[in-house]
């Protein structure tokens, strides 16, 4: 496989045709792997998709995404966008950055399953939190991973750079 970014977005592609028709459909994904792989970029592909307008898209980083934020969010979800499909997109990029609290209103409010409203998380974090408490500890002290919080609650996509030659030969 050349790229797991074209291989991932097929898949969601047609899994937003899916969504599209059902107007109870929501998604929750979270794209990981390291920088430069195409996580943000795929993340805005699909939430136009779903969103037919990007007035319905919200685009942040896990360092802005404040407890006040997701909260207003909760308030605020049952109303839909006037213009494109219906959806509301929120697209969370460094979710990994996001705070305790943050974290914590952003699992209730992934719980709700609010129809028609999508939240893609995007990280360069590579590394899953363990469902282990003490490992979980562990890990948060040591740097950086996906909070449990997040992937038990979302469709994880792991992306991976393309290697030069393999690119090579595909162009070839």
């Amino acid at each position: 496989m050349l790229c797991t970014a074209k291989a991932h977005g097929l898949e969601l592609w047609r899994k937003c045709d899916k969504l599209l028709a059902d107007p109870k459909g929501f998604m929750r994904a979270i794209f990981y792997g390291p920088p430069g792989c195409g996580k943000s970029e795929l993340a805005s592909i699909i939430a136009l998709k779903l969103a037919g307008d990007s007035f319905a898209i919200e685009h942040l980083n896990g360092q802005g995404t404040s407890v006040e934020r997701v909260r207003d969010w909760q308030r605020n979800d049952s109303y839909r966008p006037l213009y494109g499909t219906g959806w509301k997109v929120r697209i969370i990029d460094e979710s990994d950055k996001m705070s305790e609290a943050g974290v914590f209103e952003m699992r209730q409010l992934m719980d709700a399953r609010t129809p028609r409203s999508a939240y893609i998380l995007t990280t360069n974090v590579l590394e899953l939190e363990s469902p282990d408490p003490k490992e979980a500890a562990m890990q948060r002290k040591d740097g950086d991973v996906i909070p449990l919080a997040f992937h038990t609650r979302c469709n994880v996509y792991q992306f991976t750079k393309v290697k030069t030659p393999e690119l090579q030969d595909w162009l070839m």
